[in-house]
């Protein structure tokens, strides 16, 4: 085991939940880390109320950095949220080896927990899949929520395995992006008794819906764009306030129709409107994507100029 002593991490020892935006990487036009629109993207969220962010996950392009910028940008997003609300950083890998070797980095750069998928490339088995977040989390001492997004790694994170872990104290929270709302459901109910243990859904067309049945909290792209909305939407659904979180949910699913607007879809597309936004939002500089993904450019710009427009953000 380690000798580092386990950081419990800013607030998230009484459990994560609430809207914790995966933060957009901004990059110069030359594919620099921006660290200039980074703190302004960071204060954004803050100003609306977000309960913590995010860093390298798949919205942040973390795959797509070089091992410096991802340096670079935990450093600057935990100096900038200094301490307000946890900073979590992604060690999106495909081996176990490889996301303790960067996740005991982030750590020592000031990260507040880490968010690992199982490894992929070569597909785990269940025990392998239950080691591999066992040892993240010995070797790296942080709170550790486990990514459950089976488009990515190609596998969906067992129910019997997360319910282990959540009752050893060795996951903190699950980010569920697997899309299997049944599954959702079933962990929200067996971890119910585990203390601290929380559900959150990378659904931003779900999330009202999703809380309703027990998930405590979002973890949304769109919310780079506007998290005003979704902090609405979430404070709208722990009173029970029906009506609102509806009224809500259908204005940020009018808004969600700008991660269409690339003429050419790839995987990454939903990620180039969001920077576009942002950008025109006048939160960053530049809609610079990591390559080999293109920007948005002229009718595709102007679609996401009238999504922003009709939702009242521009």
């Amino acid at each position: 085991m380690s000798s580092a002593a386990v950081k419990p991490g800013v607030a998230i020892s009484r459990g994560l939940r609430g809207v914790i935006p995966p933060l957009c990487t901004p990059l110069s036009t030359a594919g620099d880390v921006d660290l200039d629109s980074l703190d302004r993207l960071i204060d954004h969220v803050l100003a609306a109320g977000v309960d913590g962010v995010f860093v390298l996950g798949s919205t942040g392009e973390g795959n797509g950095l070089t091992d410096g910028q991802r340096r670079q940008v935990v450093a600057g997003a935990v100096a900038r949220v200094d301490g307000r609300v946890p900073v979590l950083a992604g060690v999106l890998e495909p081996s176990t080896a490889r996301m303790v070797a960067i996740g005991t980095e982030f750590r020592d750069l000031g990260a507040d927990g880490i968010v690992a998928t199982a490894p992929y490339y070569f597909h785990a088995n269940d025990r392998e899949t239950d080691q591999h977040f066992r040892t993240i989390h010995e070797r790296v001492g942080l709170p550790l929520i486990a990514y459950d997004i089976p488009v990515r790694v190609h596998a969906k994170l067992p129910l019997d395995v997360l319910l282990r872990l959540a009752r050893d104290g060795v996951i903190a929270a699950v980010k569920d992006s697997s899309g299997d709302e049944t599954l959702m459901r079933a962990l929200v109910d067996v971890t119910a008794d585990v203390d601290g243990f929380t559900v959150l859904t990378g659904s931003e067309l779900l999330a009202r819906h999703q809380m309703s049945f027990g998930v405590q909290g979002s973890v949304p792209g769109l919310g780079n764009v506007d998290p005003g909305g979704f902090v609405r939407l979430y404070q709208a659904a722990i009173r029970r306030n029906q009506q609102a979180a509806e009224r809500e949910q259908a204005r940020i699913s009018e808004l969600a129709a700008l991660e269409g607007a690339a003429q050419q879809p790839s995987s990454q597309a939903a990620i180039a409107a969001f920077k576009a936004a942002l950008v025109l939002l006048g939160v960053i500089d530049s809609a610079t994507m990591t390559p080999p993904t293109a920007a948005l450019a002229g009718a595709e710009i102007a679609t996401v100029h009238a999504r922003l427009t009709d939702a009242g953000l521009l």
